[in-house]
């Protein structure tokens, strides 16, 4: 079996390693670019040395973004299926080139978010747009260091450093009564530096016939102090959301919800016997509140869940390369009137080594091991290959493994319509990639085929003509694809106004033994995906983004929105803004039978000053 695997990656490297290289652009002395600095690798490393397909959404992005949530902002990442339920992130479900929602990792600041009681919380972020430096999305397998639920990839959010002394404010109004305010400020104390930001988003919803308004609140505090040559970081996170949550699960507007997330942590990063050490300790604590209405009733559903994970991590560099590695402890609780009172736990270990082979070649290879309380031991090994074909030009492959385990929502739901099943078995897959990389100061490209091969995938089906919902091991599924991604800055001299292009694309495919059932899930990934985005400047003062996807689902859908905002400094401090979501009303469904609003028009005004230095 293991050498099957390992013919796939070497079939899908060829692929690539065939196409020629020499000449496809010309080459510039001086306009290698490498400034990023991927950190969701364990060890962190340049994006120039990362084996895997990564695309990163930096600070620039996020602030001359049309978007109000990371949601927003991963809508234009090829490859990233967003279903939104609603706009602003009030609920969301990532999947990455086809896989499950819940076979997404989110990081933030490398602290596990999932949530064990179902995919629909892991995007409940206790951080705003305003706190955020940057988001790492790597896609692929990352079981090999992360252990479960890296089966599809990662997204680290990593938030700005608390060294940096200011003070900024944020307003926002729009259309449907929308009013957001943020404040964020950062400031020292004696030796440790602080940052503290809150926030809130509000709006009375873009259907008066439904319940679809939300009301969002969010604090977030990060501290930092330097001692002994060591850093010891700190921080606490609180987001509460309140909405309507009109045809999220089933197709009637009586739905609402209200969650609570409480996220903190403590880490320490030193340097001892030539190793990077960083022990770490966060706890993750989820409150749900679900109502909704079934015939003449309301029935009301809580669960909480709670996470705690500790763990120690070490990175090593000496002539052999690079090495990193780690163990961990994490216990999982859920309390819930719906789904039961149930408690899990798993201890883990990593180790992943980096080969020099000259100058031009590094090959890698890792493997995470994990013991469960329900599933016992699971093992996830993982291989790749870095080839520097040119002082621009990079070639890289991976093969994998990787692990989901089922949620308790899958395994113990059980309601007139959907029926869950605590004996699923966990999912397991082999995932290969392979891709050029090509990175200069103006023109970044990236190129890759992948595939990925899957067992036991959970999914909810039901008979057709039937009404209600299974959870289900469905047998084998395979899913391929390809992925171009292009970012030029100043493309045409003659063209001053014209700053930036960026465009994407991307194509999957899979073959689904659903046995005859209909499935919930599993079969409306995206086929198509298309993306671009232009950056421009008018009247030397003006700044304009404009985004725009096309997107068409394996069934069939298929749909076009347009967003656009529009910037002017009205003084070095103070910003005003346009933005317009769905320019054109486009009338469409991400996910479920939940429809997304139509035009959105917000204005808003942004001050930052540094009178904290």
């Amino acid at each position: 079996m293991l050498l099957q695997k390992l013919r796939y990656f070497f079939i899908l490297s060829s692929i690539l390693c065939a196409l020629p290289v020499q000449g496809a652009i010309s080459q510039e002395p001086g306009l290698i670019l490498d400034p990023i600095v991927v950190t969701a690798s364990r060890a962190p490393e340049t994006l120039s040395q990362v084996a895997q397909s990564v695309e990163i959404i930096d600070r620039a992005d996020i602030v001359n973004s049309a978007a109000d949530s990371v949601a927003d902002l991963l809508e234009y990442v090829s490859g990233v299926d967003v279903r939104q339920r609603g706009i602003h992130g009030v609920q969301s479900d990532i999947y990455i080139r086809g896989a499950g929602s819940e076979q997404t990792l989110i990081l933030l600041n490398g602290i596990r978010l999932s949530n064990p009681q179902t995919g629909h919380h892991n995007m409940d972020i206790p951080v705003s747009l305003q706190d955020i430096e940057r988001i790492e999305v790597i896609k692929g397998p990352g079981s090999k260091l992360y252990g479960a639920n890296a089966m599809a990839g990662i997204i680290n959010i990593i938030t700005r450093s608390p060294g940096e002394r200011h003070l900024s404010a944020e307003v926002k109004a729009g259309e449907y009564d929308y009013l957001a305010e943020s404040l964020q400020a950062g400031f020292a104390t004696g030796p440790v530096n602080h940052r503290l930001s809150a926030g809130q988003q509000y709006s009375s919803g873009f259907d008066n016939d439904e319940p679809t308004g939300f009301n969002v609140r969010t604090l977030n505090y990060q501290g930092e102090t330097r001692f002994n040559k060591s850093r010891l970081d700190f921080g606490a996170g609180y987001v509460d959301k309140k909405f309507g949550a009109s045809r999220y699960y089933f197709d009637a507007p009586d739905q609402k919800e209200h969650t609570c997330t409480m996220v903190g942590h403590i880490a320490l990063e030193s340097h001892w016997l030539d190793i990077d050490w960083r022990p770490q300790w966060s706890v993750n604590r989820h409150e749900d509140t679900y109502r909704y209405l079934y015939g003449t009733s309301w029935y009301e559903n809580n669960s909480d869940t709670t996470t705690h994970n500790f763990q120690v991590t070490g990175n090593s560099q000496n002539r052999f390369g690079q090495t990193s590695f780690g163990i961990g402890y994490e216990r999982e609780k859920i309390d819930s009137s719906s789904l039961g009172d149930h408690d899990r736990s798993n201890r883990s270990l990593f180790v992943n080594h980096k080969l020099p082979l000259g100058d031009h070649v590094t090959i890698g290879g890792g493997l995470s091991a994990v013991h469960y309380s329900d599933w016992g031991w699971e093992y996830w090994p993982g291989m790749d290959a870095l080839v520097t074909l040119t002082p621009q030009l990079r070639w890289f492959s991976s093969a994998a493994k990787s692990f989901r385990i089922p949620t308790y929502t899958e395994m113990y739901y059980n309601t007139p319509t959907n029926i869950g099943d605590p004996d699923l078995e966990a999912e397991e897959a082999w995932s290969y990639e392979t891709g050029l990389r090509w990175q200069q100061k103006r023109l970044t490209m990236s190129a890759s085929v992948f595939r990925r091969d899957a067992d036991n995938l959970i999914d909810w089906a039901r008979q057709p003509n039937t009404l209600t919902w299974y959870v289900q091991n469905l047998s084998d599924t395979t899913t391929t694809g390809f992925e171009f991604n292009a970012d030029i800055r100043r493309p045409i001299a003659a063209l001053p106004w014209l700053n930036r292009v960026a465009v994407g694309y991307s194509y999957l495919d899979r073959d689904v033994d659903s046995k005859g059932l209909e499935s919930r899930y599993t079969l409306n990934n995206l086929r198509h995906q298309v993306h671009g985005t232009l950056f421009l400047t008018w009247f030397n003062t003006v700044e304009q983004v404009i985004k725009a996807r096309w997107q068409e689902r394996l069934l069939g859908d298929s749909s076009w929105v347009m967003d656009t905002r529009l910037s002017y400094p009205l003084t070095d401090q103070v910003e005003l803004s346009v933005e317009v979501s769905n320019l054109f009303d486009e009338d469409y469904i991400e996910s479920g039978d939940a429809p997304m609003p139509g035009r959105w028009i917000m204005v808003g005004m942004r001050v930052e000053h540094s009178f904290l230095e």
